[in-house]
């Protein structure tokens, strides 16, 4: 949970140009549950399908497109959705890809892939 609350007097610029008194305020409510399932094998490798859907809700209590304020486009509920597999060997190595799309309830949406590898120096 974020939330962010500026109150702003009124004063006059050092170009004598009266700049009104404004509050803004705006925050989130973030949330991002995951599921996954272990199988572990004879062999000591491991592997963990795993899924999560995360949501974001932001306000604001101000006009939209007032200054320093969320945009009208970013307010309200909007979500993404992920889905990976991570592989851990016998020796520690670990291999994960995912998958991804942002954008549920937005304008705008996006997609990602992503391919991971790490490995012990010993």
């Amino acid at each position: 949970f974020l939330y962010i609350n500026e109150n702003q007097d009124v004063y006059t610029d050092s170009l004598s140009v009266f700049i009104p008194s404004q509050n803004v305020a705006q925050g989130e409510i973030r949330f991002a549950p995951r599921v996954s399932y272990t199988s572990e094998f004879d062999d000591g490798s491991v592997v963990i399908p795993w899924a999560e859907l995360s949501g974001v809700y932001s306000f604001a209590s101000t006009p939209a497109n007032s200054g320093g304020s969320l945009s009208e486009a970013m307010l309200g509920l909007t979500g993404s959705v992920q889905a990976g597999i991570d592989y851990t060997t016998s020796e520690g190595s670990l291999i994960s890809i995912s998958g991804q799309y942002d954008g549920i309830g937005s304008s705008a949406d996006s997609f990602g892939l992503s391919l991971g590898i790490s490995t012990t120096l010993d």
